[in-house]
């Protein structure tokens, strides 16, 4: 009897101890569930929060600015959102110089992780290596043009706090190319605008401008563009920015095109 009576306590205890052990067990697993439910959810959440902050930039007014950086892009077919290529732009008010620097249009650059995680929630079909002729086709509004700027940035160190989007019909009007690939600026348009005459870039400006094209208002471009006019002929020029063709693109070289930018590095 007494044989049974201890196996009996012995098998109740052993009962016990499984039961708590199984609810031991199914708390942690639920525990275990819950905090990654939590981390999934945090995770799917931040990086909207991130691109929606990314993308919400806000940019100087450049009637105010003595020194303009700005990032032109040239269009090439309206209808397929493509770019032939872009213009780093930098106006010195107070030198009276005016530069542009031309990036082709097969110019290839990557994000940073963090970058690439934040605007790929807005696009998830951009890569992290991104072509700068889709730059704008990328996204499905302007916050491409944004998007661009930011990519521009981060690649090369450089502080371009504006940016137009130009229409064929507007490069073609405002820009010459030449058979050598060089640029320069329309010697027409440009003599107008010496003799004080604005019609012409207004007129290019009206026919072309829209408010989701750039930062600038309607207004303040033009204000922008009648410096041009101050600006004498041998204080404008044109350069392609630093790099070499390889592997079916143009790549940068971002401490020559650093030095060219900025005459010195960037900190």
């Amino acid at each position: 009897m007494r044989v049974k009576k201890l196996l009996r306590i012995f098998l109740l205890t052993t009962i016990i101890l499984m039961l708590v052990i199984i609810g031991l067990l199914a708390f942690y697993i639920y525990k275990a569930g819950e905090d990654a439910r939590k981390q999934i959810v945090a995770e799917q959440a931040a990086p909207v929060e991130t691109a929606v902050n990314v993308l919400d930039k806000s940019f100087p007014d450049p009637t105010k600015e003595d020194e303009i950086n700005a990032i032109l892009y040239l269009g090439e077919s309206s209808e397929k959102r493509l770019l032939s290529g872009a213009f780093i732009l930098n106006l010195n008010k107070d030198t009276k110089k005016l530069s542009f620097m031309y990036v082709p249009g097969d110019t290839k650059f990557e994000m940073s992780n963090d970058l690439y995680k934040s605007l790929a929630v807005s696009q998830t079909q951009i890569g992290q290596t991104v072509t700068t002729a889709y730059i704008y086709r990328y996204f499905k509004s302007e916050n491409g043009l944004i998007a661009g700027t930011l990519m521009f940035n981060e690649y090369l160190g450089t502080d371009i706090e504006h940016y137009l989007y130009m229409p064929e019909e507007a490069v073609n009007a405002v820009f010459t190319k030449s058979d050598d690939g060089t640029f320069s600026l329309n010697a027409n348009l440009y003599e107008n605008m010496v003799n004080g005459d604005g019609s012409v870039m207004e007129n290019i400006i009206d026919n072309n401008y829209k408010a989701n094209y750039s930062d600038m208002s309607r207004a303040k471009l033009k204000r922008l563009c009648d410096e041009i006019g101050n600006i004498n002929s041998q204080d404008i020029t044109f350069s392609t920015i630093p790099g070499q063709q390889k592997n079916g693109g143009y790549f940068i070289d971002t401490d020559n095109a650093v030095m060219t930018l900025y005459g010195g590095s960037k900190e």
